[in-house]
């Protein structure tokens, strides 16, 4: 396809919604300059301003049939390629005079039938494509109850910016606000386009009974994971970037899973950096993965089910707290009884909150195998005084210790940027004497004085 200028595409669908889904998908991919009208009438009325490389017509409009309108215009030579989108049900024929219709959609797999043919006709490879994000025009946004994806705008750097959150209303007012600005795109990832365009031809048949309703589809944040969600594995313990790159692949398949499951996909939704006072979470769990997989790596205990599970339980252990932050910070009991201002609920929800999320990983067919128990036990000290059990070292699973270990060492990285292993062995090493403790945390020694 020419480049230099742009496919011009005249669209008549007497549903003004569908014809907005129709320029969602012309616009945004295929970069096509798109005219809507509703009639037949008005459809001719564009024709004599523009000329068009393609018509999409319904079957049934409020002013003729759309095989009649291809009759007319093959009649009057005005051999444009013609698509029929059916919406009346009926069979309809495709030639007149020899000359083909060029395709027949069925309003069922709209969005995603009219892309193949439209690739095909026009020879673009949309499968293949590299990029990362996808231009869209602002006025097919209104149609949406709550906007299903964040949307972006490129500033001049290049960086994206967001500039509406998923669930966020676009208005005719932002389309014609942004206008006067001169901005007439924005951009959403194109991963979650097409995740988009699919969920839209899901819920055609109800945009069909209730067009004047706003459009309800489901995100993608729910299904799919984007690289930024991912821990970076690259820090504090140094890693070489084959195993990161092992162990990146490996988070996104657990985040994946984990988004499977409604409640914990819903509390994964509060680790949003932007949403959350403050990355404390994200930062934590980025360290906690960091740590544990590289003592794991350390201790010999290299397996792609072991990483699994500890990724998983970086991720999972304090979910339930994520409301609650200052709770998240102290990792024992006494902590929590030298802090002023903690109510009876807090205590309860803190002391809890281990039995809470593995009960809830218990519930879990897709959790690894024993991330319940590591969870249950994350809060276990070798000396018997840790929660919510009290367990000796002895009783202990090696697994949950290291994770111990890794939840305190990066706690303490958080508060210590300029961080010194020794300082911290001073601090609080004792707590991580005997049973499995001592190894892994002889361990981690190793690894912070250099060890690569």
């Amino acid at each position: 396809m020419d480049t230099s200028s742009k496919v011009s595409i005249l669209v008549i669908h007497p549903m003004e919604v569908l014809a907005d889904i129709i320029r969602f998908l012309l616009e945004s991919e295929f970069n096509f300059n798109v005219v809507t009208c509703a009639s037949k009438k008005d459809g001719k009325a564009a024709m004599e301003q523009t000329k068009f490389d393609a018509l999409l017509v319904t079957t049934q409009m409020s002013d003729g049939l759309g095989f009649s309108f291809f009759k007319e215009l093959v009649d009057e030579k005005k051999l444009i390629p013609f698509i029929l989108i059916e919406n009346s049900n009926e069979a309809a024929p495709t030639v007149y005079k020899n000359i083909l219709i060029k395709a027949f959609i069925r309003e069922n797999k709209l969005l995603e039938e009219l892309n193949e043919t439209l690739a095909t006709m026009f020879s673009i490879d949309t499968k293949g494509k590299p990029e990362e994000w996808t231009k869209v025009s602002l006025l097919p946004l209104t149609r949406f109850e709550g906007l299903p994806e964040d949307i972006f705008i490129q500033l001049k750097t290049g960086r994206m910016l967001r500039l509406f959150r998923q669930g966020d209303n676009i208005t005719s007012d932002d389309v014609e606000r942004y206008a006067r600005k001169g901005v007439s795109n924005l951009y959403l990832r194109r991963q979650a386009f097409h995740w988009l365009l699919k969920q839209i031809d899901n819920v055609l048949p109800s945009i069909k009974s209730k067009p004047a309703a706003l459009i309800k589809v489901e995100s993608s944040q729910d299904n799919i994971v984007y690289d930024e969600e991912c821990p970076k594995f690259d820090s504090p313990l140094a890693m070489q970037e084959e195993f990161i790159k092992e162990l990146h692949e490996t988070s996104k398949q657990i985040l994946t899973q984990m988004k499977k499951n409604k409640d914990l996909a819903k509390m994964l939704k509060m680790l949003d950096v932007d949403r959350n006072p403050n990355s404390f979470f994200r930062n934590r769990i980025d360290l906690v993965c960091n740590i544990s997989c590289a003592l794991a790596k350390e201790l010999s205990w290299s397996s792609e089910a072991m990483f699994e599970k500890f990724i998983y339980v970086a991720h999972v252990h304090d979910l339930n707290l994520v409301a609650h932050p200052h709770l998240a910070r102290m990792q024992t009991i006494a902590q929590l009884e030298s802090t002023p201002g903690i109510s009876t609920e807090e205590n309860n929800l803190f002391v809890n909150h281990p039995k809470i999320i593995a009960d809830l990983i218990e519930r879990d067919a897709r959790a690894p195998a024993e991330a319940a128990a590591i969870v249950r036990q994350h809060h276990e000290r070798a000396s018997g005084k840790g929660f919510p059990e009290g367990l000796q070292s002895a009783r202990i699973m090696p697994t949950a210790a290291l994770l111990q270990v890794s939840i305190d060492f990066a706690q303490y990285i958080l508060e210590n940027p300029k961080w010194n292993f020794d300082h911290y062995a001073a601090r609080g090493g004792l707590q991580f004497k005997g049973g499995p403790f001592t190894k892994i945390f002889k361990a981690l020694e190793t690894l912070c004085k250099g060890k690569i």
